[in-house]
């Protein structure tokens, strides 16, 4: 089963990905799953504060090999590595029709992640999440 994680993204960096703009994703943290992909559930931030997206992401990558490249610049990208980020390349991005805020998170015991949390930590809202509507808004 692909590994799920639940993220918090600020709004400005998600506007970029659904411009298309932003196509990797970099985080403090090394996952990697079997099928080459993971899942990673988006909490947007303030003002937002709520669920809203499901992004498809490759295993992480710490060097552009050709024909990839960073679409906010290669030398940001090696700059975010060497700071001891981890890319990952975002394969697509759906929204929620339906997105939880942050009260109904909290009701369920989950809270907006510093980090990262495991979305299977929280059995009753990935059950939800398995049942809400998706709409498809970007496919890099």
């Amino acid at each position: 089963m692909t590994k799920e994680i639940l993220i918090s993204i600020h709004s400005k960096y998600i506007n970029l990905i659904l411009e298309g703009k932003k196509n990797f994703e970099f985080r403090p943290f090394k996952l990697v799953d079997s099928s080459g992909k993971i899942i990673m559930w988006v909490y947007e931030t303030s003002p937002v504060k709520a669920l809203k997206y499901k992004m498809t992401v490759k295993n992480f990558i710490t060097e552009l090999n050709p024909p990839l490249k960073y679409n906010l610049g290669n030398n940001n990208f090696k700059d975010y590595i060497s700071k001891g980020k981890f890319a990952y390349e975002i394969l697509s991005l759906e929204e929620l029709k339906f997105p939880i805020s942050i009260l109904e998170m909290k009701k369920m015991g989950v809270t907006a992640p510093q980090n990262f949390s495991y979305i299977n930590k929280y059995p009753e809202f990935q059950k939800i999440l398995k049942r809400k509507g998706m709409r498809l808004i970007q496919q890099f």
